[in-house]
């Protein structure tokens, strides 16, 4: 929400590439004349509560036209991923329609149940995720195909995360280590690392795994 105004797609970030690597522009232009083909682009939300819903204000903004990926002559496909009571919240002032669609997950948020409706019913296995660890491994786990967009900072002492090495590896802190070329992302390989400042900016690649079972698929 904090960048509401404006579409963050892949032409966002490759026009600043146009005069500098034009080479990569052009791989960027046929990799989605590629995939435009066979998935139309949407925006996945995950917002998993009615709670997330109220507390970012989506309604409110959307009903002002603020949010220009929900702006209908953007033309721009959208699916949250709710529980029950963030559809009930959100579908009576952000109705479903041609743009706009919801995957309820049931009466408790369920992130494993969300990527599986989105392989099965939106034929989506490609996905550019900026989201957490969990999400990322249920990504993962169902099969998609994701990349991932990680910032670590140097690590802020013992008095805000005790004991990171012992960290549940299901959690949302990245550890070293866990990659398949020792990075930090479990079942990930590292494919480009650019510093920003004292951090750096980690995309990361996963493999399509067998997380779905035949009936799924």
């Amino acid at each position: 929400m904090v960048n509401k105004d404006k579409i963050w797609n892949w032409q966002f970030f490759g026009d600043h590439l146009k005069v500098s690597y034009p080479d990569i522009y052009e791989d960027l232009v046929k990799l989605q004349n590629r995939i435009g083909r066979c998935i139309p682009f949407h925006y996945v939300v995950i917002a998993r509560s009615e709670r997330t819903f109220r507390s970012l204000k989506v309604a409110k903004e959307y009903q002002n036209n603020q949010i220009a990926v929900l702006d209908p002559a953007n033309k721009i496909k959208a699916i949250f991923i709710t529980n029950q009571n963030g559809y009930d919240y959100a579908s009576k002032r952000l109705p479903e329609s041609d743009l706009v669609n919801y995957i309820v997950t049931g009466e408790e948020f369920d992130a494993y149940d969300g990527m599986v409706t989105l392989r099965s019913k939106y034929n989506i296995d490609i996905a550019l995720n900026d989201g957490g660890r969990q999400m990322s491994n249920g990504i993962r786990d169902c099969g998609l195909l994701g990349e991932e967009r990680i910032t670590l900072e140097p690590y802020p002492g013992n008095d805000i995360i005790p004991d990171v090495d012992s960290g549940d590896p299901t959690s949302i802190l990245g550890m070293n280590g866990m990659g398949l070329d020792g990075n930090e992302i479990h079942g990930a390989i590292m494919i480009h690392s650019t510093k920003i400042g004292e951090e750096r900016a980690n995309v990361y690649l996963y493999p399509i795994t067998s997380g779905l079972s035949e009936s799924q698929k």
